[in-house]
């Protein structure tokens, strides 16, 4: 058995809602849920309001708004709950004697409306603020990158509901158009030298047309659960280097990376670590230079990578 997913985006062009605005129209919709209108125009109401929240969060647009302001998901999560209880409770009513008074065309205008509420709080917390959270996980707060981390986590979400599981296989082949890179520079070229000169184009390799970059990712096992492949996808996503200079070119010289760099050994030296250790590509000129300033020195301890074609990695360490 075969699946294809392909996924074709353009840069969305609509504005991005204030973050504020889906958690006040929860609140609203809590709020005629439980007032004494009947229960047809309660649930009527509430699913239009709800559903208003998953047209406005959808897309780059939507996942924008919720990046730029990360506590409002646990906002929304709570108003979510709050509101499927209600219906819940509303549904338990109903099966215990109150659908008995209503007449049948009144009782299908209750069960539409109930459904559609419940299927606009499910596309909510399981669409837009899933979305949201996975992306995050692959570049927080990149603007110009979230186009196209949307069209990978489509991707990979049709992957997963495909259900792949053991004994099956997943690929995932990326194309980045109007990268603006310079492949010639030297910290590019030795990331792209070993990626591109695998001839059996196995997971990791790269392939460069005219200003287009593509990337290939697979997966496969003879034995595993559900998800282990898309987990694997995922993680060699996060973890490509090359990849996110292609599409967050806007950042380098930011100050992100060094922000970042320094938070994560924060960390550490709160959790009681006092020496750490990386690895870098060899070949990654401008990803050494970068550490190396920041006091990191290699400590000639080398390796190789995990994927095809496995090139070197060199082992820098730093007291803390």
């Amino acid at each position: 058995m075969c699946g294809i997913v392909g996924v074709v985006r353009r840069r969305a062009r609509r504005t991005p809602p204030d973050p504020n605005a889906p958690a006040a129209d929860l609140v609203e919709a809590l709020a005629v849920l439980n007032s004494n209108a009947p229960t047809a125009d309660r649930l009527g109401s509430t699913a239009t309001l709800v559903s208003a929240v998953d047209s406005a969060l959808r897309g780059a647009p939507g996942v924008r708004a919720l990046l730029g302001a990360p506590t409002v998901s646990a906002v929304l999560e709570e108003r979510l709950d709050d509101i499927w209880r209600q219906l819940d409770a509303i549904e338990r009513d109903l099966d215990l004697g109150a659908a008995a008074a209503m007449g049948a065309a009144e009782i299908e205008l209750v069960n539409s409306a109930l459904i559609r509420a419940r299927d606009a709080v499910w596309a909510v917390r399981h669409d837009r603020l899933r979305a949201a959270e996975a992306i995050a996980a692959f570049v927080p707060g990149s603007d110009p990158a979230i186009d196209a981390y949307v069209s990978i986590y489509v991707a990979l979400s049709s992957l997963d509901r495909l259900e792949v599981r053991g004994r099956d296989s997943a690929g995932l082949h990326v194309f980045v158009r109007g990268h603006d890179l310079d492949l010639e520079a030297p910290d590019l070229r030795g990331l792209l030298v070993a990626r591109t000169a695998d001839p059996l184009f196995t997971s990791g390799s790269v392939r460069v047309a005219p200003n287009c970059l593509s990337f290939v990712y697979k997966a496969a096992a003879e034995i595993g659960e559900l998800g282990d492949n898309t987990a694997k996808l995922r993680a060699a996503i996060r973890g490509d280097e090359l990849l996110h200079f292609g599409i967050a070119l806007e950042l380098w010289g930011s100050g992100l990376a060094v922000a970042a760099h320094d938070a994560v050994l924060e960390r550490m030296r709160a959790a009681g670590v006092r020496r750490a250790w990386l690895r870098v590509f060899t070949g990654n000129g401008r990803g050494r230079a970068f550490y190396e300033k920041l006091g990191w020195r290699p400590s000639g301890e080398r390796s190789r990578s995990t994927f095809a074609p496995y090139p070197e990695l060199l082992r820098y360490e730093r007291d803390l």
